[in-house]
């Protein structure tokens, strides 16, 4: 019988202790799966072991029979389903085994996203898998849908008109859009075994007007000059993501011969479908490797347009500004000025929000996480902020609409995360004025401590003689010789002077005191259909009562009902997560309106590839967001006491003129007298001087004082 899986043994093994792990293959044709098989070594019985289907890695199909046999010696193991489950061509599943206890399991390195890992508490499988380029040994085996049929030939001649199909082509046509209902009588059974079917039977006289093939293939420009001749199609993807993820394209070219284009990093990467642009970004990343003497791949990781979004960070503070008036001040002057917010649209007031050294694109999560709110980035680098359910994606789905691979599509109804009574504490918020006065006891303190948290403080003194204002200086920061008398810290709510003011003396504070922010909601319908489920949420970034209580509401309108998730695999262009899609399904009782969560572009070649779609009804907290709210830095709060400064460098050129004149040597002749006086006796015939000790020198020819000589004039005795 045929399989989808690994079947080869694996030449590394481990222990697996509530461990999940697996192959993942795409299925290449249609069929029931009955069974899976793992190979594993050193199984004590007893302890419990069993397998798994999953859609892709994130939809779980069925569970296998539990085993407790063990498994000494290594060896194929085979877990039996209850019922066989379905496999459609062209799906990727995740065949996995769950152990308890203990177990090994085999595997092998591989490259490409050939395995699946999971972890979880046995025996309950997780809702996702990871996708691994470990290959595990588990394989499912299967019945082709439609194998070993036989048919005699009764009158299966008919002569059926059927309308022209509407799809999309370029050379070759996907078989799912040319499926057509067929109206043959019951053929007769010979045996009790197998049918066959002569060819010759199907003799089908098919009149079906010449369909209408709408041209389109993939182009991928780089710097704007298109590369595709440099590029290997399997390996090209496209991951487009709403908000809490950037979009992502992964492909890679070969160097060789007369194509010379070597990657590099920051290079403008444009992918489209047809006419319509799909992604747009720039590389990132790029890995590097020699195929041959004259050859060379590169694999290259693109990000959309977030990564040159957030080459500055936000720096400011907002009092009573829309969203909308927050967003385009980001724009114009905390970005590069090439993206635009036509498609902004979010007039809600925030009375006071604040973004101490943060990415603009955290100030955008910040924001939309306020009021509920959707956003991304397109490949025009505009910026779309928008409620949900508002804008609308091209096409909806159906049960004929013929857009979407029809057995593709899955939903799951989850009510883990209902919440139908939020709490919400947020940071603190500026109360009314607040005054008030206070009597000095004693006569040796300096510091005084306040009842609050105060923005725009202000003291006054009364020391006998009435109440003088006092200068107000932030301490740690000002010194009492700046000319304050006073000094407040604001996150210890003290007051200081420098010296000790006097028993008796009185005094007043006045300001805005900051007051903690505790919101309360909920949703009566919810209580009386699930009873009360409650939920915490702290933000600290939230700094007025209006943005805490609109937050609250936003969480009610997300988690007071079950949320419901989606997902299905198109060959149409032209959605893009954050739109709104809507199922109408009459087979499923169906009617909802979902938002496109994450689109995965897949390539084959320039004209053979698919889409596959993620909805959702709500924003559902998942791994990535956890392991993103984790790695994030909480939002800094405002302080009054904190002074913002941004220091830029200006590099100029400057040029220096140096001007030197030679002058050549003149000569001047002038004519120069000489009178010489000499006296003869100065102080007198006779006169003895007064012998000083040199250095000397006389004032004047009547000074009496001389420099004397030890060895002429002066004796030691």
């Amino acid at each position: 019988m045929p399989i989808i899986g690994y079947n080869s043994i694996g030449g590394i093994s481990a222990f697996g202790i509530n461990r999940i792990r697996g192959s993942y293959k795409t299925a290449t044709e249609d069929g029931d799966v009955t069974s899976i098989s793992f190979y594993t070594s050193d199984w004590t019985a007893g302890n419990k072991i069993k397998c798994a289907l999953y859609e892709s890695s994130n939809n779980k199909l069925g569970e296998t029979e539990e085993l407790t046999t063990g498994q000494v010696g290594g060896g194929w193991v085979t877990f039996n389903f209850a019922s066989p489950i379905s496999i459609t061509n062209g799906t990727a599943y995740s065949i996995v085994v769950f152990i308890e206890t203990d177990g090994k399991y085999y595997y092998d390195g591989g490259v490409g996203n050939n395995g699946v890992i999971g972890t979880g508490t046995y025996p309950t499988f997780p809702a996702s898998l990871s996708l691994s380029t470990t290959e595990y040994s588990v394989y499912a085996t299967y019945t082709a849908v439609g194998a070993d049929v036989t048919v005699t030939p009764d009158a299966l001649v008919q002569n059926i008109s059927m309308p022209a199909p509407t799809f999309t082509v370029d050379v070759e046509v996907s078989p799912s859009a040319l499926v057509q209902e067929l109206s043959i009588p019951t053929p007769t059974v010979v045996g009790d075994a197998h049918i066959t079917i002569e060819p010759s039977v199907l003799d089908l006289e098919i009149e079906m007007p010449k369909a209408v093939a709408d041209t389109k293939a993939i182009t991928v420009e780089i710097n704007s000059v298109d590369r595709n001749d440099h590029i290997i199609w399997e390996t090209l993807n496209v991951k487009l993501n709403l908000t809490n993820l950037v979009d992502t394209a992964t492909f890679s070219i070969r160097k060789y011969g007369s194509r010379s284009y070597t990657p590099a990093v920051d290079d403008e990467v444009i992918v489209y479908d047809g006419a319509v642009k799909i992604f747009g970004g720039s590389i990132l990343r790029i890995n590097e490797k020699v195929e041959s003497i004259e050859g060379v791949i590169y694999s290259i990781e693109c990000v959309d347009w977030s990564n040159e979004f957030n080459s500055q960070l936000v720096s400011k503070t907002y009092e009573n500004k829309s969203i909308e008036y927050i967003i385009d001040d980001i724009v114009t002057n905390f970005t590069d000025g090439t993206f635009t917010t036509t498609n902004v649209t979010a007039p809600f007031i925030i009375t006071n929000i604040v973004f101490n050294q943060v990415k603009p694109i955290e100030c955008l999560k910040r924001l939309a996480k306020v009021v509920n709110k959707q956003w991304y980035i397109d490949p025009d680098k505009d910026i779309h902020f928008f409620a949900k359910f508002t804008e609308l994606a091209p096409y909806d789905l159906e049960d004929d609409s013929g857009n979407y691979v029809y057995k593709s599509l899955a939903r799951q109804i989850d009510g883990t995360q209902l919440a139908n009574k939020v709490l919400v504490r947020g940071g603190e918020y500026d109360a009314s004025t607040y005054t008030d006065d206070t009597t000095v006891k004693g006569s040796d303190t300096k510091s005084y401590t306040l009842p609050y948290k105060f923005k725009d403080l202000t003291v006054e003194l009364d020391t006998g003689a009435g109440f003088v204002a006092q200068t107000v200086g932030i301490d740690f920061v000002d010194q009492f010789s700046g000319g304050f008398d006073v000094l407040h810290n604001y996150a210890e709510k003290t007051i200081k002077w420098e010296v000790a003011l006097a028993d008796g003396d009185i005094i007043r504070f006045s300001g805005l005191p900051k007051v903690p922010i505790l919101v309360v909601a909920e949703d009566t319908p919810s209580i009386l259909a699930f009873g009360e489920k409650q939920k915490m949420v702290i933000d600290k970034s939230i700094e007025d009562i209006a943005t805490a209580r609109e937050r609250a509401k936003a969480e009610l309108s997300v988690y007071a009902q079950e949320t419901e998730n989606a997902n299905f695999k198109t060959y149409t262009a032209g959605l893009r997560a954050g739109q709104t899609i809507n199922l109408t399904s009459v087979v499923r009782s169906a009617n909802t309106d979902f938002i496109i969560k994450s689109v995965s572009f897949r390539a084959v070649s320039p004209d053979n590839f698919d889409y596959k779609v993620d909805l959702m009804t709500t924003e559902k907290y998942n791994l990535i967001e956890m392991l993103n709210a984790l790695l994030e830095p909480d939002p800094i709060q405002a302080d009054d006491a904190e002074v913002a400064e941004i220091l830029k460098t200006d590099i100029v050129t400057v040029s220096i003129a140096e001007l030197i004149s030679v002058t050549s040597a003149v000569t001047d002749i002038v004519t120069v007298s000489i009178a010489e006086d000499i006296q003869k006796d100065p102080l007198g015939a006779g006169v003895e001087p007064t012998w000083v000790l040199a250095p000397y020198f006389p004032s004047s020819i009547t000074d009496t004082k001389r420099e004397g000589r030890l060895d002429y004039s002066l004796k030691v005795y």
